[in-house]
């Protein structure tokens, strides 16, 4: 079948089950246009891309699935940034739609054109340029794959004006999308029987342990397997800035949150302890009230999706990655 690059890419959003895209209409008339035909997605417009960076990251947090928002030419992708990189630090799923100058006239210099990928590489997982609508469907399946697999973060679809207006010819196939990558997590950890065994180990020998939770426990949604785990070991948790929720702070075992944003008494308990259970933490200065408690030198097993993460701020006896 024949039909514009807008039509088949807001085609493919509703296929990975997108309901909402947040931004300001500019240079991207033909995403628009197709937008405008598409009942099922609504546009919510926003009065600053800013706005609608953060409006896509607050969206992905709450719903489970790829938050998306757009802008066009230079300044209005500037606005972006600090929005992409709020969910690039937290890893939060956002797909941005960065509509840029018609491909044969990119890099001349065209009014408010702006190198985008040079811009938004530090702050996102991918920086993903279509040139051609034939591409569309691959690409734009390659960028929610990379936003909802392993560690998840922010993906830029960089995009011509033009392409959204030209028509290429499309199949079937070209639509079929796997929707657990409209979604997140869609991976976890998975231990094998040998690592949890050292786990346990290192649990049973330990006097005062505690389960150190963080924000990797909710993207994952865990949060039942750590509290019925807790349960079973009798160990209690405690949660940072971003792990609040992984436990019910009113459960018998919760210590609540830790850190600089956290209770007294809680850092009080942690200071003591003499094993960590780290689950999807970063251990960032807020959560460690500057990098004291746990205590240097306090045995840990660190699990987590990233191995980036193993080790960077507290040296680990063992990983789980």
């Amino acid at each position: 079948m024949k039909m514009k690059g807008g039509d088949a890419f807001v085609k493919l959003l509703k296929a990975f089950g997108v309901s909402h895209v947040f931004g300001i209409p500019g240079d991207s008339l033909g995403f628009y246009d197709a937008l405008f035909r598409e009942d099922s997605i609504r546009h919510v417009l926003v009065r600053h891309e800013q706005a609608a960076a953060h409006m896509a990251d607050a969206f992905a947090r709450v719903s489970g699935r790829v938050g998306v928002c757009d802008a066009s030419s230079g300044p209005g992708v500037t606005n972006l940034v600090t929005g992409l990189a709020t969910a690039y630090a937290d890893s939060v799923p956002v797909l941005a739609v960065a509509t840029t100058s018609p491909t044969k006239i990119r890099n001349r210099d065209n009014f408010q054109e702006l190198d985008q990928p040079a811009l938004l590489q530090t702050v996102t997982k991918a920086v993903i340029q279509i040139d051609q609508p034939e591409r569309i469907p691959d690409l734009v399946k390659r960028a929610f794959r990379i936003a909802t697999t392993g560690r998840p973060g922010p993906v830029v679809l960089n995009v011509p004006l033009d392409v959204f207006l030209r028509s290429a010819e499309y199949g079937d196939d070209d639509f079929l999308c796997s929707p657990e990558f409209g979604r997140y997590p869609a991976l976890r950890v998975r231990a094998e029987a040998k690592e949890a065994n050292i786990v346990l180990d290192a649990l049973r020998k330990a006097h005062k342990p505690v389960i150190w939770c963080g924000g990797g426990v909710i993207t994952s949604g865990a949060s039942a397997e750590v509290e019925a785990f807790a349960e079973l070991t009798g160990i209690p948790v405690t949660t940072t800035y971003m792990g609040k929720g992984a436990i019910a702070e009113t459960h018998p075992l919760s210590l609540g949150p830790a850190g600089q944003l956290g209770r007294p008494v809680t850092n009080q308990y942690l200071a003591d302890v003499d094993f960590v259970l780290a689950i999807g933490s970063r251990f960032t200065n807020v959560d460690t009230a500057n990098w004291t408690i746990p205590k240097r030198g306090t045995p840990m097993i660190q699990i987590d999706i990233d191995p980036v993460e193993i080790g960077k701020n507290y040296d680990v006896i063992h990983s789980v990655w």
